[in-house]
């Protein structure tokens, strides 16, 4: 599928040897702007983002091999301006408000095929749940793990990421106080991290002007 948005409506397009609108037979939401969309539950359901609520497809829809379709749920969140941006990640839901404010939830599978939305935020640390955030993001790293990666205003932009476990919570793993000091790759340190050997930083010293000279690098130049 390849969901499409404009400042108004969506539209839902389906690519198989043709490229096909679905958008009347979709149980998304047309009628508003979509902010973000991604796979749950194993690829099993796409997940659309609106500003107001959650809308969910099974992704067998389409081929009439679906009969049960969660209903939208709405933002459980009290007097809240409309969603801007989103990210998913699954389980994970990265949700950021009008004004700034950040909600991060999880999406798993309840009984006779309910959705349970659960909401995280009280696991973000306490000032990145404050806000304001000016943008957040969601993807895997090498192991699988999913990372979030926030951007705050402050000092010109400062950059947060963070490891999120369904379990642990949010745990961060880089600071970096000023946007303009972080690097446009950022190496893993961890030990057995994979494509972590210190030999390959000469690499990035090729289009990275902030990246340092490893000192094996720096040997390598002697």
């Amino acid at each position: 599928f390849v969901l499409v948005s404009s400042e108004s409506k969506s539209m839902l397009l389906e690519t198989t040897d043709e490229i096909e609108e679905i958008s009347k037979t979709a149980s998304l939401d047309m009628q508003c702007p979509t902010i973000g969309a991604g796979n749950m539950l194993q690829g099993r359901m796409v997940v659309q983002l609106t500003p107001t609520k959650i809308c969910f497809m099974p992704a067998d829809a389409a081929k009439g091999v679906s009969d049960f379709t969660p209903p939208p749920i709405s933002y459980p969140v009290p007097d809240a301006p409309p969603a801007i941006s989103a990210s998913v990640c699954e389980p994970f839901l990265a949700i950021r408000f009008r004004g700034g404010r950040l909600r991060l939830f999880s999406i798993n599978e309840g009984s006779e095929g309910s959705i349970n939305l659960q909401d995280l935020t009280d696991q973000l640390p306490k000032e990145l749940a404050a806000g304001p955030v000016v943008c957040a993001s969601m993807t895997r790293d090498a192991r699988g793990t999913a990372m979030l990666s926030v951007v705050r205003p402050r000092c010109r932009g400062s950059l947060s990421i963070f490891e999120l476990s369904p379990s642990r919570g949010a745990r961060e793993v880089f600071r970096a106080e000023h946007l303009a000091d972080v690097p446009p790759l950022l190496r893993d340190s961890r030990e057995g991290s994979i494509g972590s050997e210190p030999s390959l930083d000469h690499l990035r010293t090729l289009t990275d002007v902030c990246a340092p000279l490893s000192k094996t690098s720096v040997e390598q130049h002697l």
